[in-house]
């Protein structure tokens, strides 16, 4: 074991969790393979000193970024998680064929459960998804863009020097709690994360279907940003929905249960209505992210057996509406003033 991965083990590993070994001929192998292929390259855009991309066998639901030893780190419960999702889209995106309309699906009893505490299966039969050459192709897209918006999110951590800044932020403020500052700062820290991400998530879809149109005209331009940014929405609503099921960000210290990974979702959705989308003119783009919107909460709601729609309610409650407003405030302390720039 190198030096770095064994003082990678002594800080992060928990008894019976190692490094995963990835076999080609397995079942799950290649994909295996081309995650961490991607995942390395995105992570090797990182300025500065290189970072470093690990798979971990465990059964945690957890993906991190350690800035001490310059290293993301994403655990195979979490890889298996985006398994589940990326199959949850696929099969609720697009009409199920004929042939495939009387399989069981494996979620059919609960899809929460499911998330939460099932099985990926590889090799059965339900899973026709995988064996179907049309649908295995869409399932490989939606992971990779689940799977890149995770790693993206942690790089976001790198790239606006959220560990530096955690050292050297001041102390709270009169009137409010060390707690209240800090939870505060958190959501905030997530919310630029998750728009970095989502940014350089669109190029990297655009790389994957687009890869041989570099010169087009403006009309296709329009489409081409708007079929990545809708396939990046999808799979960035199915994200959040999915974590606040199977991985809920931790608000019990609270008196009133703050939907963090619902406002997170709207804070993508928000920048893109405020501010556009690669570079279009703002009016169109305001029509591309509302009609993506749409589409997305149809999908959604589909494959939550309606849970999407309750789970976005509460975001009208005013006591959230105004915790949301002051993570907004607390943003830009903890940017990246070159933040448009991946160098």
């Amino acid at each position: 074991m190198e030096d770095i991965e064994r003082r990678i083990a002594d800080k992060h590993f928990k008894p019976g969790e190692g490094f995963l070994q990835i076999y080609a001929e397995d079942p799950d192998g290649q994909m295996y393979c081309s995650l961490l292929r991607q995942g390395r390259k995105m992570c090797a855009s990182l300025p500065g000193d290189k970072v470093s991309l690990y798979f971990v066998d465990g059964v945690r639901r957890q993906a991190g970024a350690d800035s001490e030893l310059k290293v993301v780190m994403v655990w195979k419960g979490m890889l298996d998680l985006i398994f589940k999702l990326a199959s949850l889209v696929t099969v609720h995106a697009r009409p199920i064929p004929s042939t495939y309309q009387a399989a069981p699906l494996p979620w059919r009893n609960d899809v929460k459960v499911w998330l939460k505490d099932g099985v990926f299966d590889w090799e059965s039969p339900d899973y026709w998804w995988l064996h179907d050459p049309e649908y295995r192709a869409t399932f490989e897209t939606f992971t990779f863009a689940i799977f890149c918006f995770i790693v993206l999110h942690e790089v976001g951590h790198f790239h606006n020097l959220h560990a530096v800044r955690r050292m050297e932020r001041g102390a709270p403020l009169e009137a409010e709690s060390a707690a209240d500052r800090e939870r505060l700062e958190r959501h905030a820290r997530e919310v630029i994360a998750d728009t970095y991400a989502m940014q350089f998530l669109m190029d990297e879809l655009k790389q994957r279907q687009f890869a041989d149109e570099t010169h087009y005209h403006p009309q296709r331009h329009i489409a081409i940003t708007y079929a990545c940014f809708t396939f990046a929405l999808i799979s960035v609503s199915a994200t959040f929905w999915g974590f606040s099921v199977a991985i809920p960000m931790d608000e019990s210290h609270q008196e009133n249960f703050y939907p963090g990974h619902a406002f997170r979702l709207r804070a993508i959705q928000s920048t893109a209505l405020e501010h556009g989308i690669n570079g279009l003119e703002p009016s169109l783009a305001h029509v591309l992210v509302s009609e993506a919107m749409k589409q997305s909460f149809e999908i959604l709601s589909a494959m939550s057996d309606g849970d999407f729609v309750t789970w976005d309610q509460p975001l009208q409650n005013p006591i959230h509406g105004a915790h949301y407003e002051k993570v907004c405030e607390e943003v830009r302390n903890w940017s990246n003033p070159f933040y448009g720039s991946k160098n």
